[in-house]
């Protein structure tokens, strides 16, 4: 894969002449992840674009986290040969609700797991407000509803307010601790008064979800046409269209969230894996699960590229979040950056922080290892023509209606 073109010469004795050598990553490299920061404006988005249209072009399997509205412009550049295999998620299409349920179909071993996991993207979006008795609820009610049937995150709320609906899920709970919880602790020991009274500031986040029709379409489908495993050995094309425009911040990054955390709970599954790559732009507002993917998911054959714009962005997210970036991740370019960032990744490039500071767009600094080069980037990749780009988003949507979504 190219990354762009060096800025620094190279001699070319064959032709008595000057060259500008172009980067090249290879896929096991990019399975050591690649981390992209800059200011807005810089070329961060076309990069990742142009690094995306070249997994699919070379039939790679991939998944793009869009937040800003662009679905569209990403469904045109799909060439025709890859059409087919594309999936678009897009919780801002009211009229065909793709079904997505992070609790069905997830082996018994794996349920403890991916309750923790759920409850960590309600944290990543809540962590402000954080509390161990949400923290209490919020575990207890994912894991009972792992073990329901037809168990959905909107039974998050009946499992507080009506014991005829927990009566029913608690018949199918396996965890001798799980189910002690809401028989005893919670409807044994408190009255419905203390009930209400704790429960309250769960139900007024759950409420702020799942009232919404659109999300509530989407996670209230008991059974999933979607399969992130089936995605990613089959080299699918995902695109996660979540405009923080159009959903607002906070469900934009909590669907994000649990969308990455599903991928990674499916990742883990994989044996003789494929390569599958993971773009997420503006990553830093999907979730607590990076650091973990980070030292773990390549060994199932995923490769992350991450983009943002600060540092601080991440040490908002965790404090450790940027030193495991810095001590992890084997391709991390810069655009300018500002002034306290540049003092930071200074070393990590073998360069001065001005020059990080005061490059030019569409200029970057690469660092792969040992290995530094400033590169040209090339400018955002174009679709052929309007008449392909509205064909390509007119047939690649209505394939996904027809396959995925219940209207």
């Amino acid at each position: 894969m190219q990354l762009g073109r060096s800025r620094f010469p190279r001699h070319d004795r064959a032709r008595k002449r000057k060259s500008f050598p172009i980067f090249d990553i290879s896929d096991r490299d990019r399975l050591l992840h690649t981390w992209i920061i800059g200011k807005t404006g810089q070329g961060k988005s076309s990069l990742l674009e142009n690094l995306w249209l070249q997994d699919v072009k070379a039939g790679h399997g991939c998944a793009f986290i869009e937040p800003h509205g662009q679905a569209d412009r990403l469904l045109s550049l799909i060439p025709k040969r890859r059409r087919k295999d594309v999936v678009l998620f897009d919780p801002t299409d009211q009229d065909f609700s793709i079904g997505f349920n992070p609790l069905s179909n997830i082996p018994i071993n794996r349920r403890p797991y991916v309750a923790s996991t759920i409850v960590d993207c309600f944290k990543s979006i809540w962590g402000n407000s954080w509390g161990p008795q949400l923290e209490m609820f919020l575990y207890a009610g994912a894991a009972a509803l792992l073990d329901f049937p037809t168990g959905t995150l909107l039974g998050l709320k009946f499992l507080m307010t009506s014991e005829n609906y927990r009566t029913r899920v608690l018949s199918f709970v396996r965890d001798p601790a799980v189910r002690d919880f809401w028989k005893t602790d919670f409807a044994k020991h408190m009255p419905e008064k203390e009930q209400r009274e704790r429960t309250l500031s769960t139900l007024n986040k759950i409420g702020q979800f799942i009232t919404d029709p659109a999300i509530r379409n989407i996670i209230g489908q008991p059974k999933s046409k979607l399969s992130f495993r089936d995605l990613m050995d089959n080299k699918k094309i995902l695109i996660v269209s979540l405009p923080h425009g159009e959903l607002g911040q906070m469900k934009s990054s909590l669907i994000g969230a649990l969308v990455i955390s599903s991928l990674h709970t499916a990742a883990l599954t994989r044996k003789n894996p494929t390569p599958f790559f993971l773009y997420v732009d503006e990553f830093h507002n999907f979730g607590l699960g990076f650091e973990e993917m980070l030292s773990g998911i390549r060994k199932f054959g995923v490769g992350l590229i991450l983009s943002h714009q600060y540092i601080v962005q991440l040490d908002e997210v965790s404090r450790t979040l940027a030193a495991a970036m810095k001590g992890t991740v084997g391709t991390i370019v810069s655009f300018q950056i500002g002034g306290d960032d540049a003092d930071t990744l200074a070393k990590t490039f073998h360069i001065k922080a001005e020059e990080l500071s005061s490059l030019e767009p569409y200029t970057a600094y690469v660092n792969r290892g040992a290995r530094t080069d400033l590169l040209k980037m090339e400018p955002p990749p174009e679709p052929k023509s309007e008449k392909f780009a509205q064909a390509s988003i007119k047939k690649i949507r209505a394939q996904t209606r027809n396959s995925y979504c219940l209207p």
